[in-house]
């Protein structure tokens, strides 16, 4: 390798980095983060980046600044790059000038990479022996980080800006601490710009603070710069720092496999680190030489600011005091969704509002319909947010237009990607991921229906439109989606302008005289790619903004790879109190936005006690409305209908129906008894392989199987179970 080429990939990743003016006092150096990835193995996302030479044009000297690491260090390959003489055996530091006049010490680990390569990680750490000697300002919405002079910026309680947190500051090997409430007591976490999730603590410290982990727990891969870790990742409501609540966060809890972790820094001594997805909440200042820190809480601007602006405080008020006792992992919910620690109080209506019904009928089944949900009722307002980008020209595995025809990536040469032709993407125009969101769409404003529930939809690619404000009637959203079809985006993937948009259309239609649940749903086949450098993070504080204004985001990850615990649909679910799905094929969004559960009931359960026969072809949408065929007999029955929530709240009501069953009074109207059964049949049969498929295929053949030996001997009477 020529030394041209040796570092010919970090002078492509380097943008100009200004420097502190001379008029900036106490202020020894400012620099910005530097966009792109850090290193060939592209792991760094969630990490921030600096440039500290002192010539960045013609020689380049980027480190990643990690607070979590106790020394400054090296991989070969990295410090080669930057024109370092390694040595195979070396005792003593080596040496560079930086941009903020001091020369860095650092060692090179030889154990990391090409010479003993244990993960082929390449890695330049700035550490705690070099940030030591200031007070370090990590500005995350500005993206640059200042060393400023401890005599001039020391971090006290008399200095701080209005609603600046300062706490105490420990440090652990050169490492900054801070005490955090959590679950039912305070723990230390490590605060760790090395680390780019949230925050994390070990399976040990999880129990002792009252969290329970249940074995069904929805179960995330998170990685890091020293390997891959299996995680619990769940929403809890509300932190303490110090005085200062903190609502709507993510934690994650690192699994044991057997006696040890999978990840190096939480196996010993570090067994709560907090991480730049919590941290980037705040600007943050490192008072190293006075163990002090200080946070000031940050809300990136966007197009939400004015909208929240003219709101009444009210508006953006919690009811009570957070909750910090324990909480619990979410156990099997189809979409997966954060268990929420809060009493809850279920309620069911039956339709008609009759506790009795006399029922003379032919048919041996009565149709039960219904209202269920926890907490207050409440009407709901969905915004639907499809992405629109080029990539949804792709075929979506799936055969979504029913023509018989599998839609394929096409093998003519491809087109350039400006033209989004799906002709050179697909070689069925309608079994694209486009035409897969747009039917699922279809399929779930169906299911919605009208009346209870507004509905609104948004499109996205590098920038959002507003396609049908919340409460666009049923024909003018099928409108849309017809113009919709075929209408493939250009440019990067903006997930976070998208948020904003339906967030603000959620906003400005909320009435003032009642209580409606909010839901954002947002389809996508890729991740955020705008605004460059840090599209993720802004589509994290997008969700986070909603998440203030009760708004629940659901996220559907169409065709790609398992989620990782600090992947962006995973967060943006997590800290809005929603659900996420991933979907192995993005034609699968047409069976499983349909399932999506707008309500806190996880399940319903219908039962006639008379015959203790079960319900049939049990369907329950989105908005918690429900239907069932219910067996009966002849006489009276006593149906009983059981809901419970996700806060383990339950309700049971019972009603009385009556069934009298008319006699053929001769041969035709006995033929036309066997045609009306025969009818019903077909109805039972559609119905409850809808129930069946659910998105799930692998159920449906057994279900249709059980179903035919169940019909055989249902003409001479209704089935008991």
């Amino acid at each position: 390798m020529t030394r041209s080429a040796g570092y010919a990939w970090l002078a492509l990743l380097l943008a100009l980095a200004p420097r502190a003016g001379a008029g900036d006092v106490g202020v020894i150096g400012e620099l910005q983060f530097l966009d792109g990835g850090a290193g060939p193995d592209q792991l760094y996302d969630g990490h921030i980046r600096l440039d500290l030479s002192p010539r960045p044009k013609r020689r380049p000297f980027p480190m990643l600044l990690d607070t979590g690491a106790q020394q400054t260090m090296m991989t070969p390959k990295w410090a080669r790059a930057l024109r370092v003489n390694v040595r195979r055996i070396k005792d003593d530091y080596y040496r560079k000038k930086t941009s903020l006049g001091r020369d860095v010490l650092f060692r090179v680990d030889t154990g990391w990479s090409e010479t003993m390569q244990r993960r082929g990680v390449e890695i330049g750490l700035l550490g705690g022996d070099f940030l030591r000697d200031y007070v370090v300002e990590v500005d995350y919405r500005a993206g640059r980080v200042r060393f400023l002079d401890p005599a001039i910026h020391a971090v006290s309680e008399e200095t701080a800006e209005p609603d600046e947190i300062v706490l105490p500051m420990g440090m652990t090997d050169g490492r900054p601490t801070v005490r955090i409430g959590l679950g039912s007591g305070e723990l230390s976490f490590l605060m760790d710009t090395g680390a780019p999730g949230s925050l994390l603590v070990s399976e040990e410290k999880a129990r002792a603070l009252g969290i329970a982990i249940s074995e069904e727990a929805t179960q995330v891969l998170g990685r890091n710069m020293y390997g891959e870790s299996m995680h619990a990742s769940f929403y809890v409501p509300a932190v303490r720092l110090g005085e200062h609540i903190e609502r709507h966060v993510t934690l994650g809890v690192a699994l044991r496999e057997g006696a040890v972790y999978r990840v190096t820094n939480v196996a010993g001594r570090d067994e709560a680190l907090l991480g730049n997805r919590f941290l980037s909440r705040f600007r943050v200042r490192f008072d190293y030489p006075h163990q002090r820190v200080a946070l000031l809480p940050q809300i990136a601007p966007g197009p939400l600011d004015e909208v929240i602006a003219h709101l009444p405080p009210e508006a953006l008020a919690f009811d009570a005091e957070p909750s910090l006792q324990p909480v619990s992992v979410p156990v099997d919910l189809s979409p997966a969704r954060p268990a929420r620690s809060f009493e809850q109080t279920v309620w069911i209506e039956l339709e008609p509002d009759t506790s009795a019904h006399d029922y003379v009928s032919l048919i041996p089944y009565y149709d039960l319909r219904g209202l269920a949900g926890a907490g207050q009722p409440v009407e709901h307002d969905v915004m639907i947010v499809v992405d629109t980008s080029g990539s949804t020209a792709v075929a979506s595995g799936s055969d979504v237009d029913g023509d018989g025809k599998l839609g394929r990536r096409s093998k003519r040469r491809r087109e350039p990607w400006r033209s989004f032709n799906p002709a050179y993407l697909s070689n069925d125009a309608g079994d694209t991921v486009l035409a897969a969101e747009l039917l699922a769409t279809r399929r779930l404003i169906e299911r919605l229906g009208p009346g209870r529930t507004r509905i609104g939809i948004a499109t996205f690619s590098s920038v959002s439109r507003l396609e049908a404000p919340l409460g666009t009637d049923e024909a003018k959203l099928q409108e849309k989606l017809d113009d919709l079809d075929s209408a493939f985006g250009s440019g990067g993937t903006n997930m976070a302008h998208a948020l904003r948009i339906a967030t603000e259309a959620l906003v400005i239609a909320r009435p003032s005289d009642e209580e409606r649940r909010q839901s954002i749903l947002i389809l996508s086949d890729g991740y955020p790619t705008t605004p460059k450098g840090s599209a993720a993070d802004e589509a994290y504080d997008a969700a986070r903004e909603a998440a203030e204004l009760g708004i629940r985001i659901y996220s559907f990850a169409l065709g790609l790879g398992e989620l990782e615990a600090d992947d962006v649909y995973v967060e943006m679910a997590l800290v809005s109190g929603g659900g996420h799905v991933r979907l192995e094929q993005p034609g699968e969004v047409v069976h499983e936005l349909a399932l999506i559960n707008l309500t806190d009931v996880t399940r319903i359960e219908i039962r006639n006690m008379t015959s203790g026969s079960r319900a049939r072809a049990t369907r329950v949408f989105p908005d918690g409305s429900f239907d069932s065929l219910v067996p009966l007999v002849r006489g009276e029955n006593t149906i009983e209908v059981t809901a419970r929530g996700e806060g383990g709240g339950e309700m049971t009501v019972e009603r009385r129906v009556v069934h009298t069953p008319p006699e053929p009074a001769d041969e035709a109207e006995a033929r036309r008894y066997e045609e009306e059964l025969e009818a019903f049949r077909d109805k039972l049969r559609t119905r409850t392989l809808e129930t069946a498929l659910g998105g799930r295929r692998e159920r449906a053949i057994q279900a249709e199987r059980e179903l035919e030996v169940t019909l055989e001997g249902e003409a001479s009477g209704p089935a008991t179970d």
